[in-house]
Order: structure tokens, then sequence, then C-alpha cells
């Protein structure tokens, strides 16, 4: 297979714009860059002095003012990569659908709105393209190796799970959905708790075997948490700082309470491969793109629609 043919629109921080200061390890023209089966030949942005200087950072042959503009020339573009607002992202996939683009990769969420997603859905029957979602923190292989431990039971079965996230449901909330989805199947809503007049909310799901997993928002522009406890019958395991590392807490006897064992107070704690998952997100997406049908679209989709789901009903739950 040749090399693919990407483009980046919008040059903002997440597509990895170099600011004063900034010290941002997550970004997708690096990863283009450093990965041999792509080949990074296009930015698009209407801010002339931006998208400059981010096509001379990454060395990157022809910009373009708009989604139009690049489809005015005869490049062959093979991936495009939506790095825009959220705002934007509808309509930003919406245009890009009219040509014929095979594969797009885009950053949550695809939409803000259940509508816009069924719209979507529908562009995507009639088209052959791939629409791949960058939920990127599940392409992490500690998170492949706690799957493992949850599927073969080696903790005993999970009790409980609690997630933390800090801003919007569908900003930072989604990636613990997506995560946990991930983690435990399809879940579904069983309490929602509203907190004033946000989007972002509080809830308790379940799976299908009935595990209670309570998700709690902080909305707080101060500091960003982003967390998972698993308690298990045999231990517990928490992801945490903000998905950098695993703490494994094991049981031991308990000299207080004869008939019950105990948590040990420290933690076995190792890192996980938080700062590579961009990495092996293209890795995962080239794959996908060879074999041309893939659900990942359809996965996406069931996540977007739960987050939808408990927004809509936050509305008249407490």
């Amino acid at each position: 297979m040749r090399k693919i043919n990407t483009a980046i629109l919008g040059c903002g921080r997440i597509a990895g714009l170099k600011q004063s200061g900034d010290k941002s390890f997550l970004n997708h023209a690096k990863e283009l860059k450093l990965n041999k089966n792509y080949n990074l030949v296009a930015c698009i942005d209407n801010v002339s002095k931006k998208r400059k200087s981010f096509a001379k950072t990454y060395k990157i042959p022809f910009s373009f003012n708009s989604i139009k503009d690049l489809f005015k020339t005869n490049l062959k573009i093979d991936l495009i990569v939506v790095c825009t607002s959220a705002k934007f992202h509808y309509l930003n996939l919406k245009e890009i659908l009219r040509f014929n683009v095979a594969n797009i990769l885009c950053e949550k969420p695809l939409c803000e709105k259940r509508k816009d997603l069924n719209l979507l859905n529908n562009l995507l029957i009639k088209k052959k393209t791939q629409l791949f979602t960058n939920f990127n923190r599940k392409e992490d292989k500690t998170i492949k190796n706690l799957k493992n431990i949850i599927k073969k039971k080696r903790m005993g079965k999970i009790q409980l799970i609690r997630g933390i996230y800090t801003d919007r449901l569908l900003n930072n909330g989604i990636h613990l959905i997506d995560l946990l989805s991930h983690l435990m199947g399809d879940l579904k809503i069983t309490k929602l708790f509203k907190q004033k007049k946000s989007q972002s909310i509080s809830c308790l799901l379940e799976n299908k075997s009935k595990v209670p997993i309570f998700i709690n928002n902080l909305n707080d522009k101060i500091f960003a948490l982003f967390e998972i406890d698993l308690i298990f019958q045999k231990g517990r395991i928490k992801y945490s700082d903000n998905g950098m590392k695993v703490e494994q807490f094991y049981i031991e006897k308990n000299k207080f309470f004869s008939k019950k064992k105990k948590l040990k107070f420290v933690p076995k704690i190792s890192k996980t491969e938080f700062l590579n998952t961009f990495k092996n997100q293209y890795k995962k997406i080239y794959m996908m793109m060879k074999k041309k049908k893939n659900k990942e679209f359809y996965n996406s989709k069931k996540i977007h629609q739960l987050c939808f789901n408990i927004l809509e009903r936050s509305k008249y739950d407490r």
C-alpha cells in the first residue's frame, strides 16, 4: 500500500500549532510526520498567518484557505484530519463529504446535536467514506491489558466503577464514556444528577451485567481531572493522573479484622502509554484503511447517542 496523502483541516493546538511555552505532546502533525506510511501534503485554515506558520513548521508543501480551495486543485488526498473547533465539526464533515475523500479522521465530538448525527449517518450511507473519531485513549496497551483483566476476572468479578471528569460532557466526558464502553460493553442510563445549568452532568450507568458505573463531573476550569476507579472482588485498579498512570491495589491480611482482608495501602504503580495514543491511532487507521470496511463510525455513533441521551434526559431527571 502506498503512502497515505493527508491534509489537516484546522491548524490549531491539537493539530500541532507551536505556541510560546506550549509543551503539548499530543498533536496530529507530529505523528503524521513521524509515521512512514503517511505523507502530510496539505493544511487548511482561514487564518493566513497561522496557516503559513503551521506549514513552515512541519514542512507541508501546500496550504489552503478553505476545503473548497483544496478541491479546486488536482491534489490527491486519501485522508483528511479534522482539527477545528467542535462547533464546526458537523459543517466541516458535511462539506468534505461533498467531495470524493475516502477517509476522514475527526476530533471528538463529530457533532453537537442528535439531528446532525442522524444526517451524518445518512450521508455516510450514500458515500464510501470511512469516518474515524479520535477516541485515542483506548489505543493504549495499558487499557488493553485492563480489559483483559476484566474479561478473565483476574481480580475476581468487578463490583463497581467510578469515573470522574472535568469540563463538558461532549468535550471530556465523551472520552470517558467511550473508554468505559470499550472496557464494559454497551452502557445504558439508570439515573442522572443535574448540576446547575450546564451541559456537564453526573449520572449512573450500567452494562448488561448490571455493574453500577458512576460518572461524576466537576465543572471546574482551574484544573483538569480524568480518572477511573474500578473495584473488584480481589483488588482495585485506578486509571489516574489524567491517564498517565495506573495504580493496582491487591488484597492482604487484615490484622484488625481477621475475617476480612484489606487492600494494600501502597499500590503497584505503572506508567501508561497515553502519550503514544496518537501514534497508535494512526497505526490502527492505516491498517483499517487497507481493509476498507470497519465498524468505527457505528461504534462512535453509539457513544454519541448515549451522550445525547444523557443531555436530553437531564432536562427532566434530577
